[in-house]
């Protein structure tokens, strides 16, 4: 088990924040779940299953890492005039609420500037990922994958994939599961597509998105776009059967990208495409002929 504390991580304003008030190294210990997000909300999210499932049940537990520091979040109406330090500490603040009212084992800040990790990988945040990862051992491990539209999310993709990748075998979490956020995955083939349940506890989902006050206040309306979604992907998912739960996230298995060291996530990518344009093909000339 690798001892972690804040001071161990490379940026001097990262930080540890543990609800329960048990150890940093206790915390770490008992994660099943590990989580990790570009931006403060991407967590509550991508990852609202894992919180779910985690959420006041003692034999899981769930760990949450976010990679930048806030500073360059849009900002409207009550927090239009925030400098970035403002912002970045009611980022903070947001975070750690929702760390408290979701039950999380433990939440990790790392405080990165976007613009330090879209430019190849940062050896830093790397090492810092890996550091986290030795030191949970989780089963389970989410973030963001290839397919996302967002730049600084796929940064972070590419950063957790490069850091499993560096563990030992014996360390490999079991799976490893990347989340929709920016760019939707309800057109993937049923041969890839993950439906996870996450209709369970609506009441703490909206609770945990709400929280981001900065976000929602600020012009982005997160609680209801998110939630709407889950709804959609439930209703929509399947044409031919009733709905098998009242709201789902979407998500794609990324296991095969730890089980080939070598294998490219541009590939990967790709292939999902090229799956949607055979199936797609194949159901017009079905028609056609």
């Amino acid at each position: 088990m690798v001892t972690l504390t804040d001071r161990c991580l490379s940026n001097p304003g990262a930080d540890i924040f543990v609800p329960d008030g048990v150890s940093i190294e206790e915390a770490l210990k008992r994660t099943t779940h590990l989580a990790v997000g570009a931006h403060h909300d991407d967590l509550e999210i991508a990852a609202y299953p894992a919180i779910e499932h985690c959420f006041e049940n003692c034999g899981a537990w769930f760990a949450g890492v976010v990679v930048t520091d806030g500073r360059g979040s849009s900002r409207t109406g009550p927090y239009e005039n925030y400098s970035n330090e403002e912002i970045r500490e009611i980022r903070r603040r947001e975070q750690i609420r929702a760390a408290m009212l979701g039950d999380y084992g433990i939440v990790i800040q790392l405080d990165y500037r976007s613009s330090e990790i879209k430019g190849g990988i940062n050896e830093s945040l790397a090492s810092d990922l890996k550091k986290i990862a030795e030191a949970v051992e989780a089963g389970e491990v989410i973030s963001h994958q290839p397919l996302d539209r967002h730049p600084t999310h796929i940064a972070v993709f590419y950063h957790v994939l490069e850091a499993l990748r560096r563990l030992p075998d014996k360390q490999q979490p079991d799976s490893f599961i990347g989340a929709e956020v920016w760019g939707k995955l309800d057109w993937l083939s049923s041969t890839q597509k993950m439906t996870l349940d996450s209709g369970r506890r609506e009441h703490l989902a909206q609770a945990l998105i709400g929280v981001f006050d900065s976000q929602i206040a600020g012009g982005k309306r997160y609680d209801l776009g998110e939630i709407g979604h889950r709804h959609a992907n439930a209703t929509y998912g399947d044409s031919h059967s009733i709905d098998k739960f009242t709201q789902a996230s979407l998500a794609l298995d990324l296991s095969a990208l730890l089980n080939d060291p070598s294998a490219s996530a541009c590939e990967f990518a790709l292939d999902a495409v090229d799956r949607f344009r055979g199936e797609t093909k194949q159901r017009l000339i079905d028609w056609e002929s």
